[in-house]
């Protein structure tokens, strides 16, 4: 599928994903260092 297909789709329910697609079409970039202090992945209290 197309971006297109994908932004139209009648049964896209995501809007993180149709921001996800629009952000990389402008060329629209961050670096991974500013989900740094989110401490990904979360382990804390995981058993």
């Amino acid at each position: 599928m197309s971006a297109d297909e994908i932004l139209n789709a009648p049964n896209l329910r995501s809007p993180l994903v149709a921001e996800s697609i629009r952000s990389y079409q402008t060329g629209q970039r961050y670096p991974l260092s500013i989900v740094g202090e989110f401490n990904w992945p979360f382990t804390e209290g995981v058993k």
